[in-house]
């Protein structure tokens, strides 16, 4: 990688009294020819507080993203770091190495949306505006109105679903792994360990109830209230097994995580738009600039120049906020991995759909899953598109995103 230096500075940063030690951040900024960084040494040999460093004398951070950044200071033992020169609207990834030697490594630690030039954030404990996004009350139309997709996508309806906080990013493998971990000395059980790429890559080869178990375990972890249960009372919190739950047993009102509904998540996936076939609304076609998918000629909208995987990715997940996110700030709702929803599948259930707040038929034999992933071609990341299998399956290109009902 050909990089070249652009700025130079200098911050020194205290330690607590406790530990009485000066800590000194180097701060320099990098380009190089696929991204930009920032690149930050923190030289911590007296602290024992900087969860990134994990005991070593010292780390380097550096911010990745689409334009160049400069970090200008901040804490190892608060966590807080500061940058700017942010693009607002955009994906930046925090990275760290122990060393900048051959043997050294790059590894994504964090990712955060910009919501501004200038950028404080915690390390630690990201700010929820940073890695979630509103989606207001309202009604759209749902289903395929541009008439490419199958009979199970209409007829087209409409739909008013209530307001949601959403997850920006698909949920990733280091808050996977650290919510899991926490579930399992909890009392909670999962299929399996489920698998990932990379820290930031997202989670795969997890089944539909280990998504609803981890959902609850996420919830009870961050002091909300879990959201599934076993009996309608809603006093038996779910927490193992594989036990295909009635919308009666779901506390929707109450604000804990969980996942879309089917008709959530498309509205979600279009980002506020309609009437278009994909997430972005500037054209109706897709590309490899727009989503990690699999190009093929099929379909005259796929304008992959590269036939087959992302030429980048090679037929791997990206890290989450890789490419654009769509009007509501979300991000790759087309493309990268599959979804999973709350819903059963039922192939005319659109015809007899609820206009208020749908969720799906009372039973059902396959869970819902939307969006497309690294796997699969473009046809299949329009947003109408419905996909399903049992609720047992453990993919390597499925995952999960989650939402919150806001009161």
């Amino acid at each position: 990688m050909n990089e070249s230096e652009s700025q130079f500075s200098l911050a020194r940063v205290e330690s607590s009294a406790r530990q009485r030690a000066q800590q000194q951040i180097l701060i320099r900024s990098i380009g190089s020819s696929r991204f930009v960084v920032a690149l930050c040494l923190l030289l911590v040999a007296a602290s024992t507080n900087l969860a990134v460093a994990q005991n070593a004398s010292q780390m380097f951070l550096r911010i990745a993203g689409p334009s160049t950044s400069f970090i200008e200071g901040g804490s190892p033992y608060s966590g807080l770091l500061l940058w700017s020169n942010a693009v607002p609207g955009l994906a930046y990834r925090l990275q760290t190495r122990a060393d900048l030697g051959t043997a050294g490594k790059w590894s994504n630690y964090r990712v955060f949306h910009a919501a501004g030039v200038q950028m404080s954030v915690n390390m630690f404990a990201p700010d929820d505006n940073l890695v979630t996004a509103q989606v207001p009350a309202g009604a759209f139309q749902m289903g395929d109105s541009l008439g490419d997709g199958f009979a199970n996508e209409r007829p087209v309806h409409t739909v008013n679903l209530g307001a949601l906080q959403v997850d920006r990013f698909e949920v990733y493998w280091a808050l996977w792994s650290e919510v899991r971990t926490w579930g399992l000395a909890k009392g909670y059980d999962f299929d399996g360990a489920g698998s990932a790429v990379d820290n930031l890559a997202p989670v795969t080869a997890i089944s539909w109830y280990d998504c609803v178990k981890w959902c609850n375990a996420r919830s009870e972890k961050t002091g909300l209230p879990p959201v599934y249960y076993l009996t309608s009372d809603r006093t038996n919190v779910y927490r193992s097994g594989h036990v295909d739950i009635s919308p009666d047993c779901v506390a929707w009102d109450k604000g804990g995580y969980r996942l879309p509904t089917e008709a959530e998540w498309e509205r979600l996936a279009r980002g506020g738009a309609e009437g278009y076939r994909f997430p972005w609304t500037n054209v109706l076609t897709i590309a490899h600039t727009q989503a990690n998918y699999w190009s093929r000629t099929n379909e005259a909208y796929d304008l992959g120049p590269t036939r087959g995987c992302d030429p980048i990715f090679q037929g791997d997940p990206s890290p989450v906020g890789t490419f654009a996110p769509n009007g509501y700030g979300v991000y790759d709702t087309a493309g990268n991995v599959w979804e999973w929803c709350w819903d059963w599948f039922s192939q005319t259930y659109y015809a007899t759909s609820p206009t208020d707040n749908p969720k799906g038929p009372a039973t059902g034999s396959a869970r819902v899953a939307r969006g497309d992933s690294y796997y699969n071609a473009g046809f299949y990341a329009r947003c109408a598109y419905r996909n399903f299998w049992a609720p047992t399956s453990r993919f390597g290109d499925f995952g999960l995103r989650c939402v919150r009902t806001i009161p």
